[in-house]
């Protein structure tokens, strides 16, 4: 029940899935690249994955300031679909 809501009704379920198609490109264009041996694949996955993380903790960290600043304009019971449904 828990799993099922959380899955129709989450944001994070397209990141999750979209992390690991995107990973097997990024990791098939750094092996294009020329970087053969794995200490070099790793660092160089490390440094995207470190650049990957600060970009999401700014999206994140926006869009939790977002729903922080508008919540006082909607009553407390209103469910996210009719506040998306109202602005389309």
């Amino acid at each position: 029940m828990f799993f099922t809501h959380s899955f129709l009704e989450g944001y994070q379920t397209g990141d999750l899935i979209v992390s690991y198609l995107i990973g097997t490109v990024f990791i098939g264009d750094i092996i294009h690249r020329g970087y053969k041996t794995s200490g070099e694949r790793n660092k160089l996955t490390a440094y995207c994955g470190v650049i990957a993380l600060i970009l999401l903790a700014v999206i994140y960290v926006g869009l939790i300031y977002l729903g922080a600043s508008v919540s006082s304009y909607y009553p407390k019971g209103y469910r996210k679909k009719s506040v998306i449904t109202w602005y389309c």
